[in-house]
């Protein structure tokens, strides 16, 4: 057993020898250091190796092609469109809300404002491209939710043409996301 000594008094005083047992001490630092032995090994179990060791010449990555969108801003006194392309504004058209008396909004309008605008700038116009232009609504959170769908009418508003099964159609010209500021 290890012992400790904890010196002596004196002529008077007796002497003092104390011993400290050490075995769970040592027990706790082993326990303590196989514990961490297996996280270790947890740990690099845990990762998952991602390769795409494909046939073919190695290639450096290939940047994503980003097609233009159509984003809708709800503000308080007018509505703007803005077609962008990833972070770029490519046009932007300001409408106001409200007709020239102040009263209605002018929802029909702006429906006719994003057909031409899709007329204009849209991507997807072959009959057989089932795929649609995607339209970002940007609102307030505080927005009415009658507004917000009167909004999203005016966006489906622009229709465009598809072949299916050999008959023509007319399909919303956007698909739609919803965003807040």
């Amino acid at each position: 057993m290890a012992g400790i000594d904890v010196g002596s008094g004196g002529a008077k005083q007796r002497e003092v020898n104390q011993e400290v047992n050490m075995i769970p001490f040592i027990d706790m630092l082993l326990v303590t250091v196989a514990f961490l032995l297996i996280t270790a090994v947890w740990v690099t179990f845990s990762r998952i190796e991602a390769r795409a060791n494909l046939p073919g010449p190695a290639q450096g990555p290939t940047p994503p092609i980003t097609e233009r969108t159509m984003h809708v801003f709800v503000e308080k006194g007018s509505f703007v469109v803005s077609w962008r392309q990833g972070s770029t504004v490519i046009s932007e058209t300001r409408m106001p809300k409200l007709d020239p008396a102040g009263i209605e909004p002018r929802y029909d309008e702006l429906g006719e404002l994003l057909t031409r605008e899709w007329e204009k700038q849209g991507g997807h116009r072959d009959p057989s491209d089932m795929t649609r232009d995607l339209a970002v609504l940007h609102t307030e959170n505080a927005l009415p939710f009658a507004e917000m769908v009167a909004v999203m009418d005016a966006i489906h508003h622009a229709k465009r043409e598809v072949v299916v099964a050999g008959e023509r159609h007319k399909v919303p010209a956007f698909g739609m996301a919803l965003a807040s500021r």
